[in-house]
């Protein structure tokens, strides 16, 4: 069975007409109904819903008191809709459902109004528009017990049935590490819906080891694997919220405001390992561009031989070459116009050029 939940502020409807030749007519106060303030549940039995049509209302009476608790009423309304599955059951088995499920509901004190089945409608509604306004659910009979009253250990909440003699065991490093059981209970009503094992310090050693063995990946994926978890957390919102409302005994907009904090927390902080990867990144490029720089500076440097005139000072020619050979040039200075382009040796006196003529008066 497939339900569409929608909390209203009111559904109105109105027969148009025959769906199916074989539906038996129905009272004429029938073809017109309107509800308000109440949990509208849009329903399409399934093929599969044919085999065990009480167990399949049992499963569908489980998820709608869930939800109805959630939303706090006890106005149901039962609307035969066969759009939302492509696999729908046969009109019989599923009138059957349905009269199984509006008789279940009844004897669980809801105040249950259902729809004609098997007629064209005309509709309208008003959601209110909150965050667990609209809901939707698919429900398979197996998975939920049939019985009227909830077996002890079993909890269903946010379309997830957990057992609570099943406890969620700690995993470090693709291994499974045991701890201390503990249960943890609804603050509202004190009945168990879970069990964590909680770990110690050699656990809190192993993963240490773990994290430290561990290789970091780059910024860029470490991001993306937080926008996964942010995406995950936004597309189970409901699932999350209604556990902090049974664990943790948070209102709805409390709850709402974790959730969203919580895949706010992973968005900046992706967008923050982005940020901080980029500006290395410039970092790296700019230290490589100036080294660069640098090296062909040095090259230059190195391959320019400049002729100094004998009658500077000594001190002058190292001048000019120390620092030359202290940047890692290949060749400083050479020592004078008359021996251009041949190197000088440290440390060797340079040749002297030939000697000129005196001047006449």
């Amino acid at each position: 069975m497939r339900v569409l939940f929608l909390h209203v502020d009111y559904l109105e409807y109105e027969v148009t007409g025959k769906a199916l030749k074989s539906i038996g007519e129905i009272p004429q106060e029938r073809k017109h109904g309107r509800v308000e303030e109440a949990l509208v549940c849009f329903l399409s039995a399934e093929k599969r819903d044919e085999k065990d049509p009480k167990a399949a209302a049992l499963a569908a009476a489980k998820n709608i008191e869930d939800v109805a608790g959630q939303l706090h009423t006890k106005r149901i309304a039962l609307y035969p809709y066969a759009h939302l599955s492509s696999d729908l059951a046969a009109p019989e088995p599923a009138q059957a459902v349905l009269a199984a499920l509006e008789a279940e509901l009844g004897k669980r004190g809801y105040d249950v109004h259902a729809s004609p089945f098997g007629y064209y409608k005309s509709f309208r509604v008003s959601v209110k528009g909150h965050p667990l306004s609209e809901l939707s659910r698919e429900i398979v009979a197996e998975a939920t017990p049939a019985v009227a009253e909830e077996p002890a250990g079993l909890v269903a909440f946010g379309g997830l049935s957990l057992r609570a003699e099943t406890p969620h065991r700690m995993r470090v490093a693709g291994r499974t590490l045991a701890g201390t059981p503990r249960e943890i209970r609804d603050p509202a009503s004190g009945r168990a819906i879970g069990r964590v094992e909680e770990g110690d310090a050699a656990s809190a050693h192993v993963a240490l080891d773990a994290a430290s063995a561990a290789r970091m990946p780059p910024a860029d994926k470490r991001a993306a694997i937080l926008e996964r978890a942010a995406d995950g957390i936004e597309a189970h919102r409901v699932e999350l919220m209604a556990l902090l409302v049974r664990e943790a005994g948070r209102t709805l907009p409390d709850a709402l405001g974790e959730v969203r904090e919580a895949a706010d927390f992973c968005r900046y902080y992706a967008l923050a390992a982005r940020r901080d990867h980029a500006a290395v990144a410039l970092e790296q490029r700019v230290r490589l561009q100036v080294g660069r720089e640098v090296a062909r500076r040095r090259e230059a440097v190195g391959l320019h031989v400049r002729g100094v005139h004998d009658q500077q000072p000594r001190g002058l020619s190292r001048l000019r070459r120390e620092p030359r050979l202290g940047a890692g040039a290949r060749a400083g200075a050479a020592p004078g116009l008359a021996f251009c382009g041949e190197r000088e040796r440290v440390g060797a006196e340079p040749p002297r050029p030939p000697a000129r003529a005196p001047r006449r008066a």
